[in-house]
């Protein structure tokens, strides 16, 4: 994995076989347009087109900070991407984090920036069309959201995204999260953005209501198919025995008809469970 130290960073392939250089807060990232093009339309077409980018094979990226764009291609290359911390870590070794004594405004200071990143990466994956970046980062949004929740994280990472990302599967979650911690917002007053809260109850308010409503039709077509099924059956049996009991005469009901009584039997229509009784001679409806 390609180290974030310098101004300069290379991803597997050297400089020398890298062919396209994105510049960003001071840092240029050499990579390979068979590798980053090849997984967002934006850079695709700004190399392709008729930009300045497809003859100088440069890319300025403005919109988002260096750390938040260097995820984005190290997801490119390895279908994952580290945490701020993580990288810290491997970079900086005497920099280890002290779980046991932080105190808890740095813990949530800590869950900010860690919820803040995340959204961060999936605001540039929803920027540049990274589908699988931002289905990844909204996976590690949720984790988070449901093993530490703090409401200074969430409207932290509320802010920023209703800002900086159109991705409709984060506010679904953000929002799902709200609603479950609704209590936890009127206690510490933190609905500041009160649309947004007044949305999330509002639709989960429209999706309850659907719910309740889409059982209700259920039970209903239920209840018409059971009684439908009742009275086909109670047909069938007036029927039969009404059939029954022509079958004791020994005479067509027609005058003028003296044969004997031949008869046969005719349904209605195939909608219809009622048969008629009829004389094979004559015709006559006997049922």
């Amino acid at each position: 994995m390609a180290s974030q130290k310098g101004k300069n960073v290379t991803f597997p392939g050297s400089d020398k076989y890298s062919d396209l250089k994105l510049k960003c807060g001071g840092k240029v990232f050499n990579v390979h347009k068979v590798i980053v093009c090849t997984q967002s339309e934006v850079l695709a077409a700004a190399v392709d087109g008729t930009f300045k980018e497809s003859t100088t094979n440069e890319v300025e990226v403005t919109e988002f900070d260096a750390q938040t764009l260097y995820k984005m291609i190290d997801f490119m290359y390895n279908k994952d991407y580290q945490e701020q911390q993580e990288i810290e870590k491997e970079t900086e070794p005497g920099n280890e984090a002290e779980t046991e004594s932080e105190t808890e405004p740095e813990n949530k200071t800590i869950l900010t920036a860690r919820l803040l990143e995340h959204v961060k990466v999936n605001a540039i994956a929803d920027y540049y069309f990274v589908s699988d970046l931002k289905a990844l980062a909204n996976a590690k949004i949720m984790e988070i959201l449901e093993k530490q929740f703090s409401c200074e994280a969430f409207v932290a990472a509320l802010n920023y995204a209703l800002k900086s990302t159109t991705d409709k599967a984060l506010r679904e979650i953000l929002g799902t999260s709200a609603a479950l911690h609704i209590d936890e917002f009127m206690q510490d007053s933190w609905l500041g953005n009160a649309d947004f809260f007044l949305s999330i109850l509002v639709s989960k308010l429209v999706e309850a209501a659907a719910r309740e409503r889409e059982g209700l039709e259920n039970i209903i077509q239920d209840q018409d198919s059971a009684l439908k099924a009742e009275m086909s059956s109670h047909e069938i049996q007036k029927s039969c025995r009404e059939a029954m009991g022509m079958l004791t005469r020994r005479q067509c009901r027609n005058g003028s008809c003296n044969a004997e009584f031949p008869c046969y039997f005719e349904k209605i229509s195939s909608s219809s469970p009622r048969w008629i009784l009829r004389c094979s001679r004559c015709k006559c409806k006997h049922v």
